[in-house]
């Protein structure tokens, strides 16, 4: 037996870790933004439902029991995977959407356990809504765009990591944004801009084979230290 043929437990992290994880794997593979969001939405509502839930029996008899027990309900690496996975199958045409590549991703065959639990759950029922789908309807049916444009994923990125945030309706969400953007007070127009600087450095860096205090340097910013976060360089 291969080793990702036998199902090892989820590796257990913390809901900002694994929201990182989830964009991360999502902006690897070109997933929509709404799917990323969406994916972060799936995963919430297994951690927190309470409803009645069956387990996936795996088949193999040389399999431990103790695998056959329900899905625990914590945030994993294992469960960002599957949560692409599921948004992607239902918005993306291509990318991450085949449960094989998540088993060999992790090397470990208890996904295909945790997305079959997560879609019992739902009565095979799940489908994307959230704040980014109804911009997305917004700007097709009413002409409404507020040119958000790759600030989409750090506006995502940021009402994902406050959850009570998330839990409100998309409309009351979009109508906050919409509200906030007209009046010049969407803050994330900050923190997009420095993440795109982040990674022009980082770029010019890689492709000029510079050293990144060099580069700052060129451009009279002081010498800051440098830390990696979520596969991007970030100056303090």
């Amino acid at each position: 037996m291969y080793q990702w043929q036998y199902p090892k437990n989820p590796i257990s992290i913390s809901r900002n870790t694994f929201i990182n994880k989830v964009f991360s794997l999502s902006n690897q593979h070109n997933h929509g933004y709404d799917s990323m969001v969406q994916a972060i939405i799936i995963a919430d509502n297994f951690i927190s439902s309470t409803e009645h839930r069956i387990p996936y029996i795996f088949t193999d008899k040389s399999i431990d029991s103790d695998f056959n027990k329900l899905t625990p309900q914590i945030y994993s690496i294992e469960l960002a995977h599957v949560v692409v996975l599921i948004s992607g199958k239902l918005n993306e045409d291509s990318g991450y959407i085949k449960t094989m590549l998540a088993i060999y991703d992790t090397n470990n065959i208890y996904i295909s356990k945790m997305e079959y639990e997560l879609y019992y759950l739902s009565n095979f029922n799940f489908k994307i809504h959230n704040f980014i789908s109804l911009l997305g309807k917004l700007h097709s049916i009413l002409n409404i765009n507020l040119n958000l444009g790759t600030m989409c994923f750090d506006l995502s990125k940021y009402i994902c990591k406050n959850k009570s945030l998330l839990s409100c309706s998309p409309s009351t969400i979009v109508l906050a944004i919409i509200l906030l953007h007209k009046r010049h007070k969407l803050s994330i127009i900050k923190t997009h801009k420095y993440r795109i600087f982040k990674l022009l450095i980082t770029n010019i860096s890689i492709i000029y084979d510079l050293d990144i205090s060099i580069i700052l340097h060129s451009f009279n910013i002081p010498d800051v230290k440098i830390k990696n976060d979520n596969n991007y360089i970030i100056y303090q």
